[in-house]
């Protein structure tokens, strides 16, 4: 098991960086961090797709060139595949984001994905109903695509007894923690009862 500690990063500066690679290189994490104005424009990705679990602060999140819907923390945004999506931070405070971006297809470089910027009515686009865009951290649910499935839940004590050999993630977003779990079964033990977002690479 690694975990990723991500309650002492600094929200002052800017920041769009990979934080976790799976070793078959079909998983990425990044941690974000958008000041307040600044922005990640709508775009679509073709080869994958990329959801964000916020940590702190208020997501103007875009499902559209000029429609978007607000996230708040503990709050999980999906961006599939050729769905438009975008970031944005219009509040006075800093926006701190982890983004799931998957398959290996997907990255241009170890630390870049790919982006196309597109009209809404490319017929590229796909339109999804704005309530299969977001997961409210109140909500409990079970969501996939082609690559991977999120799914909340509410662990006390020990949690253990599943495998995959790829990547599960459980983020603790109260406490900005992830623990993630590469080709081994997964042993999560915690004091409190707490509440995860799961993530599993499907493809």
């Amino acid at each position: 098991m690694k975990v990723l500690d991500l309650v002492n990063t600094p929200v002052s500066a800017s920041k769009l960086e990979a934080i976790f690679k799976s070793a078959s290189k079909n998983t990425a994490l990044f941690e974000c961090v958008l000041l307040p104005q600044e922005e990640i424009k709508p775009h679509i990705h073709s080869f994958g797709e990329d959801c964000a679990v916020v940590l702190s602060g208020e997501l103007t999140y875009y499902v559209s060139n000029n429609q978007s819907i607000t996230a708040t923390e503990g709050d999980l945004v999906l961006g599939w595949k050729n769905v438009i999506h975008g970031y944005k931070n219009n509040t006075k405070n800093p926006l701190h984001l982890l983004i799931f971006a998957s398959p290996r297809e997907f990255f241009i470089s170890s630390t870049a994905i790919e982006y196309k910027y597109v009209a809404d009515d490319d017929p590229m686009v796909i339109h999804l109903p704005i309530e299969q865009r977001i997961i409210r951290s109140n909500q409990q649910r079970v969501v996939e695509s082609q690559y991977s499935s999120f799914s909340t839940l509410q662990i006390e004590g020990v949690h253990q007894g599943e495998y995959n050999k790829e990547v599960q993630a459980f983020v603790d977003y109260k406490n900005k923690r992830v623990y993630i779990y590469e080709d081994e079964p997964v042993d999560l033990q915690v004091n409190q009862t707490t509440y995860f977002i799961k993530y599993e690479y499907s493809y």
